[in-house]
Parts: C-alpha cells; sequence; structure tokens
C-alpha cells in the first residue's frame, strides 16, 4: 500500500517555485499545471467557490429559517416590527437602516441593525445571540426555531469577516493580516 501511494506522489508534476520557497502568483509553471481552486460542497448538495461564499449561503439559510416568517417581506406577516422590518433576506438594505428604539450604547446613536466588519454592533446578531428574536412562542401560532449557538457562530462570522466593508473587500478573512482592520479588538 505504502508503494501505490509513493508512485502517486512520484506522478505529480513539481511546482519549482513552491520548492524554492516562492509564493504562488497565480501563474502556471513550464507544464501547464496551477493549483486549483475546487468548489466547496455543501451538506445539502450546493457547492460554493470560496470559504465567506459557504458562509454566506449557511447565515442566509439560518435568516431565512429562523427570521424570515416574520422580517422577510413576503408577506404581510412578514412586515412585523415598529417601523415594520421586513428586509432581513436583503444586507444592503439592513446595513443602511438603524433602529427606532435602540441606541448604541457607545455613541447614543440609533443602534445600527447590520455593521458589516462588526457584529458586536449589528442589531440584527446581538438580538439573537441576547436571545430577543425570535421572541418567545405565542399559543396558537407555529413555533419560533430558535438559533443554535452553532448557527450564531456562522452569523457572527457571516458579519465580522466575509461582509464588504469600506476598508476592504468582500470575503476577506479576519486572520489575514494583510488587510486593513479596524475591529481587531472585537474578534
Amino acid at each position: 500500500m505504502s508503494f501505490a501511494l509513493l508512485g502517486f506522489l512520484a506522478c505529480q508534476p513539481l511546482d519549482s517555485g513552491a520548492a524554492l520557497g516562492e509564493p504562488f502568483t497565480g501563474e502556471t509553471d513550464s507544464t501547464g499545471a496551477a493549483l486549483e481552486n475546487p468548489a466547496l460542497e455543501l451538506g445539502d448538495g450546493r457547492t460554493a467557490s470560496t470559504g465567506c461564499e459557504a458562509v454566506q449561503l449557511q447565515a442566509f439559510d439560518i435568516l431565512e429559517r429562523t427570521c424570515a416568517r416574520c422580517h422577510g417581506g413576503d408577506t404581510a406577516g412578514a412586515r412585523q416590527g415598529t417601523p415594520p422590518f421586513d428586509c432581513v433576506l436583503e444586507p444592503e438594505r439592513m446595513v443602511s437602516m438603524v433602529s427606532a428604539t435602540a441606541k448604541d450604547p457607545e455613541g447614543l446613536q440609533p443602534a445600527r441593525i447590520l455593521v458589516p466588519g462588526d457584529a458586536a454592533h449589528s442589531r440584527l446578531y446581538l438580538r439573537s445571540l441576547h436571545g430577543e428574536m425570535p421572541p418567545p412562542d405565542v399559543i396558537g401560532l407555529p413555533a419560533n426555531p430558535r438559533p443554535s449557538v452553532s448557527d450564531l457562530s456562522v452569523l457572527r462570522h457571516w458579519i465580522d469577516s466575509c461582509m464588504p466593508t469600506s476598508d476592504r473587500g468582500v470575503g476577506v478573512d479576519e486572520h489575514d493580516t494583510s488587510a486593513p482592520d479596524d475591529h481587531s479588538s472585537t474578534h
């Protein structure tokens, strides 16, 4: 068995740049070999091309399952809140929204619904984290599914690391030291 494995390894093209410790430039070598970025397979059969795309798909699934029935905007019942908050599946809209009732404790300005790169100041995340949303079950209505600890972790990662901010692009990993990051104290 070990001979079969060695034979397999011997047939792989050598990346001469990597052998010399040079960084990958995205170019192919003389044999035409290049590193591939295979699609990430998700448990439900979907695929994603990047880690952040996979996290975003998971985050949208969580929002669809736990929030959209009341805040998705598709039906009259999905426009709950004062004023109506009906865009939980539209992050671009949520980024520009503020709460009509809650203040950010640091600046006493209206709390922002979604702050890319900063889940600790995103009302969407904080209300779920503190168990305020979804609200407790109401007798006579279907039970509200609660986000799990894993769900909350996915939402935080999506907001903190996979949403575009003014100082970085989409999908910049929080551990990438080459990317500017004003929010390092919140990670």
